[in-house]
């Protein structure tokens, strides 16, 4: 295993520097003796970082364990805690990225570079299904990336265990004797992510079959992202630093696939530099890319964007500017 992970790492590593997630459990502990090895393997520092979500009675608990594991083996270790008051719906989403912002801006503070989450295989498949169920498109199907960039504290986030199951990274541990903590929560049927991880015991090898298959449909969703950013350098007109416009010819020119990308690259041009494409929605995007063809087209507001028809020198086009704050 260790030299799949460090084949994975070199096709994936720009960075000195590795900060570890670990949250005590099997993934995480089996990522952090894998980085550690490949850290000393490559001489590079390495630190390890425990959120603490005070969402169980036991949770500090687990975190000091983590501490002390990591000081018997020469791996400074932090533990971070998300504090304050915790929403009443929404839990787990809202501790996901509670848990995201606070280690990206760890890293940033001790002075690493990379971020790696023990995110693997089945975890990747139980997003997808999970996704499916709300109707996503291409570029939900792709999953979780290898890599993506916290730009808030600009460290690089790599999963490198994306290829490989929860069975073998427990097995890894076990072969390298590897405490590691089971998170009673992970057996709780009120979580949607429980639901779908038990049906997915069903059918073995599902989650091997989306790995394979996530890798070739991210291939298609880049080729999709150039061919659009390709057609708006060349035909993006600025008209002050808040408002761009786009000739309307992409409607005719490009198949539709590529005009949503279009479309999702010209709002993220007026969005704040923080924003993601996960930040406008998929049915909001397909109608203002169904509503852009008609000729009859008012105007439109999506993810806080504005969009309005304007001819520039008899060439109809769109304005995207920010909307009007709301009263």
């Amino acid at each position: 295993m260790y030299d799949r992970f460090a084949q994975t790492m070199t096709e994936l590593l720009e960075g000195a520097s590795l900060g570890v997630a670990v949250s005590g459990g099997a993934d995480s502990m089996a990522l952090l003796h894998l980085s550690k090895r490949y850290a000393d393997d490559k001489k590079l520092k390495i630190a390890a970082f425990t959120v603490d979500h005070g969402l169980r009675a036991a949770s500090a608990g687990e975190a000091q364990k983590v501490a002390e594991w990591c000081h018997s083996h020469n791996i400074a270790h932090h533990t971070l805690v998300w504090s304050g008051a915790k929403p009443s719906t929404g839990i787990q989403d809202a501790a996901r990225q509670a848990r995201r912002q606070l280690l990206c801006a760890a890293c940033a503070q001790h002075g690493i570079d990379t971020l790696l989450l023990g995110h693997q295989a089945d975890d990747q498949a139980e997003t997808i299904i999970m996704r499916l169920q709300r109707g996503t498109g291409l570029r939900g199907l792709v999953g979780m990336r290898p890599v993506t960039t916290d730009e808030d504290n600009g460290i690089t986030v790599l999963r490198p265990l994306l290829e490989m199951r929860r069975a073998e990274l427990r097995d890894y541990c076990a072969q390298h004797a590897l405490p590691f903590i089971d998170d009673p929560s992970n057996d709780d049927t009120q979580f949607e992510r429980v639901r779908v991880r038990q049906a997915l015991a069903a059918l073995p090898e599902l989650a091997s079959g989306i790995a394979h298959s996530t890798a070739r449909l991210r291939d298609t969703d880049e080729t999709l992202d150039l061919l659009a950013m390709e057609w708006l350098e060349e035909n993006i007109e600025p008209i002050d630093n808040e408002t761009i416009w786009i000739p309307g010819d992409f409607l005719e020119d490009l198949y539709p696939p590529i005009q949503a990308r279009v479309l999702e690259g010209a709002l993220l041009e007026v969005l704040p530099d923080a924003a993601h494409a996960s930040d406008i929605p998929l049915d909001g995007l397909e109608r203002l890319h169904a509503a852009l063809g008609d000729r009859h087209f008012k105007g439109q507001t999506l993810a806080e964007v504005q969009i309005k028809p304007h001819n520039a020198d008899g060439v109809r086009g769109f304005l995207f500017s920010p909307a009007p704050k709301r009263r």
